[in-house]
């Protein structure tokens, strides 16, 4: 328990390092970030999203200081971070065939990685500390127990940062992911007892910043516009909607703490599917 709790402080730690330094308040009594604007390494600004992130933990830090019976002056109850939604990547169909003809003539451990993603929607973390222990083939089930992630170094060495794998934060993302038949012949091809999925070792593993960054190679080689390995996530959940899947299940499959989250943030019809959709009034009055 101890070594999650420490974990999770590294992890929060890392989040408000990297994403803001300051949060103010206006005259006019709201509080907003600065670093909204020009905040990150870049200078070019951060999402309302990484904002609320660092309120949300600096909130989590203000109640553990008064319950411990520190004074505390900043407050969170008049934060009001105003977030843009902008377009999410959901691969289009013709574009999530292409890539999945790609990855399965040119199969390896990081192909294995992709498809897999695509098929269960398993978030990059996730995926990188999976390893084969926690997928049983006759069940044809994948367990979530851990997600990779790299956080701030507290070691001597003179690292900055370091890869650590642990629990999820969410009791939600500890989950049981029925698997598709299409993933089982691949998974027995390279089952390994006890190593990584996508290195097939149990001393090696790959990490989620090398893993995007192999994602992104493989989509410029299918000629797919640019995305993030996290459009997986996203196109996985919006086919799923397609197809008619019971939207409490695929809660629980994407690891969500309930259903409105799943429909706000992951589900993104089409227009072809909307119109799909239009044209069943067609037949209303007939």
């Amino acid at each position: 328990m101890l070594n999650i709790v420490k974990n999770l402080f590294d992890m929060e730690e890392t989040a408000m390092a990297r994403r803001a330094r300051n949060i103010y308040k206006r005259k006019d009594g709201r509080w907003e970030g600065r670093y909204k604007k020009n905040g990150g390494k870049s200078g070019q600004g951060l999402s309302g999203s990484t904002v609320s992130e660092v309120v949300s933990v600096m909130a989590g830090l203000r109640g553990y200081a008064l319950r411990h019976g520190y004074s505390v002056v900043f407050t969170t109850d008049c934060v009001s971070i105003r977030q843009q939604r902008g377009d999410i990547r959901v691969f289009s169909i013709e574009e999530e065939d292409r890539l999945i003809s790609w990855l399965l003539s040119h199969m390896d451990e990081t192909a294995l990685g992709v498809y897999t993603a695509l098929f269960t929607g398993i978030r990059i973390g996730e995926l990188c500390a999976m390893t084969w222990d926690y997928i049983d083939m006759e069940a044809k089930t994948m367990r979530i127990g851990h997600t990779m992630q790299r956080i701030r170094s507290n070691t001597s060495d003179g690292k900055k940062t370091e890869v650590k794998i642990f629990e999820p934060k969410s009791i939600h993302s500890l989950r049981t992911i029925p698997l598709p038949n299409c993933l089982i012949p691949l998974f027995m091809s390279y089952h390994v007892p006890g190593a990584y999925l996508l290195t097939g070792k149990k001393d090696k593993f790959v990490e989620p910043r090398i893993m995007h960054n192999r994602f992104k190679k493989i989509l410029d080689s299918c000629d797919i516009k640019d995305a993030s390995f996290h459009a997986c996530r996203h196109s996985f959940a919006t086919r799923c909607i397609e197809l008619g899947f019971d939207v409490k299940s695929l809660s629980e499959i994407l690891g969500h703490s309930n259903v409105a989250f799943t429909m706000n943030r992951y589900v993104h019809p089409s227009m072809a599917h909307k119109a799909e959709n239009m044209n069943m009034l067609n037949d209303l009055f007939k």
